[in-house]
């Protein structure tokens, strides 16, 4: 027997994971751009920057943190790097971005007695 989750509360628990990255990464002085970034390639969880620093961040929920540091696979980078140079060519004019990078939020919900997070930075290399 093979058990499914449900979909509407993966996204709920998706949308509040989202939330609470961001809360976390305007704590630290990142400002958002844009939230669900859709491209033809897939969307961007959000697309942020800090001084000079362009960042687009992936966010994961996932019951312990050490799953989400497997949860992008080959094929979901590619399509990062893709929807990254798709919002570059469509949204960057005068911003002299002095590093673009690609960041990964992985929060863990279901951690009791509260929310665990963990932030990894240019988990691909430097655009």
């Amino acid at each position: 027997m093979s058990i499914k989750s449900n979909p509407a509360t993966s996204y709920a628990k998706g949308v509040a994971a989202e939330h609470l990255a961001t809360r976390y990464l305007q704590n630290l002085g990142y400002v958002l751009l844009h939230k669900r970034y859709k491209t033809r390639y897939g969307e961007l969880d959000m697309i942020m920057h800090r001084g000079g620093d362009l960042v687009f961040i992936e966010v994961k929920n996932r019951e312990h943190l050490s799953d989400g540091l497997y949860a992008l696979t080959l094929k979901q980078q590619k399509r990062l790097w893709q929807a990254a140079e798709c919002f570059l060519q469509h949204n960057i004019h005068d911003d002299p971005w002095s590093t673009i990078r690609f960041d990964m939020v992985v929060v863990s919900l279901s951690r009791s007695p509260g929310t665990i997070l963990a932030h990894m930075e240019n988990i691909l290399g430097q655009a």
